[in-house]
């Protein structure tokens, strides 16, 4: 693929994403049985919320490196959302977990000095969570 992939510890930067996600929305705990009965603060120093951010950010470069075949993409996007169906995620839950990620990246960007354009990662978590979305529905 001609897309880089994330970069940096993928743990730990996995972790961040989902530190963010539970301290905007702590009642999505309880779809983590390793972390349900954690408050945010406990998860994001725990090793099970680095071991999930590790197996989420490869994951994000699988559909990253997919980028140029959308049925490719959409396919282990749909994969990832049987995986989550059953654990009862919603729609709307994952709207809101890339809202917070977005929050986290723009944050990220202005302590770097620059102004955050986020149209195109909100259009990207928009396709994504509207994936989500359908094959959790």
């Amino acid at each position: 693929s001609k897309y880089q992939g994330t970069a940096g510890d993928k743990a730990e930067n996995g972790a961040k994403i989902f530190s963010a996600i539970f301290l905007d929305h702590p009642d999505y705990m309880k779809h983590f049985p390793s972390m349900k009965d954690m408050t945010p603060e406990a998860a994001a120093e725990s090793a099970a919320i680095k071991a999930h951010g590790a197996v989420f950010m490869a994951k994000m470069d699988e559909v990253i490196a997919a980028l140029d075949d959308e049925a490719k993409c959409k396919a282990i996007v749909m994969g990832m959302a049987g995986t989550h169906k059953a654990r009862g995620l919603t729609g709307p839950q994952f709207h809101n977990a890339f809202k917070s990620i977005r929050t986290l990246h723009a944050a990220e960007i202005e302590s770097k000095g620059f102004s955050p354009n986020m149209t195109l990662a909100e259009k990207f978590h928009g396709i994504l969570a509207g994936w989500l979305a359908e094959g959790v529905a």
